[in-house]
């Protein structure tokens, strides 16, 4: 895994991988960013929720579950003082289809616990807590 990453000017960055794909890192005006792109604290959120999308549809997937659509919301609290890192991060899951509120709260209590790289990282140092929603269509 490698990423490059280039100064567009002032607090303004573009990221890139190795298969080209890029995206823009910016901070807030307070400091001199444009807020025209992620924060590098909201990519941390966005990793945690990427990685456990990719466990939860791959075990909907193995349980041939029908489903139209999955969501994640997150949020993450940080501490006050530098470094501000997460104290605790919540995810809510949003499944739409078929399958019962229980046994959709026990795959992703199973991803999150057991497979979720993004999670197994910052674990020692953040609350990490979710909870579930089933919706039909």
């Amino acid at each position: 895994m490698k990423i490059e990453l280039k100064n567009i000017l002032n607090y303004q960055f573009e990221v890139s991988n190795l298969l080209g794909k890029t995206l823009r890192l910016d901070a807030q005006k307070e400091i001199g960013g444009f807020e025209e792109g992620f924060r590098p604290m909201e990519l941390v959120l966005a990793g945690v929720a990427g990685c456990s999308a990719f466990g939860v549809v791959s075990a909907l997937q193995e349980m041939d579950t029908e489903f139209s659509n999955l969501a994640i919301n997150i949020e993450g609290k940080r501490q006050s003082e530098p470094p501000a890192i997460f104290t605790e991060i919540h995810l809510h899951f949003v499944l739409y289809g078929k399958l019962s509120k229980d046994t959709f709260y026990t795959t992703v209590e199973d991803i999150l616990n057991n497979s979720c790289s993004a999670i197994a990282q910052i674990e020692n140092s953040t609350d990490v807590n979710f909870s579930c929603e089933v919706k039909t269509g």
